[in-house]
């Protein structure tokens, strides 16, 4: 095992020849029927390198190619996933900025714990569980996903998202009946639900945290957006 531990990803990161290659050999003879049936495909690009060309070279050439390739997706009914494996500043940077410089919906993936200590900065009642994560890193794409690590939700966010990710539609609405949204969270979760690893605390705990949902949503919260 020590072995394994001293290994680390290495070599060139062909990212632009790959898109090409999906794109031509695998979407385009598939584009019309997935546009005929409503599908969409995943595309996941799992990297720790900044795009390099066929020399092995990772200058502004190789990016700008690796731009284009990713705009000549436009179009073409798929979902755009970065995984990221590193915490390089220069790596991150570049990803970060890709919807700054394309017009084209690209959705970044930071690693578990960086994602969920991002989430929690906005988010403290909710348990990042690696269940969510995985959901993200293969390309299913809900808007609640992208704004949880963006700012704190609303009440009626927070409802429609434990909806959706409880898959039970009657929970109460915490907007007209705080006290029953949360007592229903309870029943939810001591019934249908385990609790998950919080990368944050570095404990197991609930996927809702009932009491910060009630000290930060109570009887005093004002949502001002």
């Amino acid at each position: 095992m020590s072995r394994f531990a001293d290994v680390s990803p290495g070599g060139v990161t062909p990212l632009t020849n790959n898109i090409r290659h999906i794109r031509n050999n695998v979407l385009t003879p598939i584009m019309a029927q997935l546009k005929t049936n409503g599908q969409k495909v995943a595309l996941i690009l799992a990297t720790n390198g900044l795009p390099s060309d066929s020399r092995g070279t990772s200058g502004p050439d190789a990016k700008e190619e690796f731009l284009e390739a990713l705009t000549s997706l436009e179009g073409f009914p798929v979902s755009i996933v970065i995984r990221l494996s590193t915490n390089d500043d220069d790596v991150v940077k570049f990803y970060n900025s890709i919807n700054q410089e394309i017009d084209l919906a690209v959705r970044v993936v930071h690693d578990f714990s960086g994602e969920a200590h991002k989430i929690y900065a906005h988010n403290k009642w909710l348990t990042y569980g690696l269940q969510i994560h995985r959901y993200r890193e293969f390309g299913c794409h809900h808007t609640f996903f992208d704004l949880l690590g963006e700012r704190a939700l609303t009440l009626s966010e927070i409802h429609a998202f434990c909806v959706l990710m409880f898959g039970i539609s009657n929970i109460p609405d915490p907007n007209a009946d705080f006290s029953g949204f949360t007592e229903s969270l309870k029943k939810i979760m001591r019934s249908c639900s385990k609790d998950q690893w919080n990368s944050v605390k570095k404990r197991v705990e609930p996927w809702i945290n009932i009491g910060k949902l009630e000290s930060i949503y109570g009887p005093s919260y004002c949502a001002i957006m």
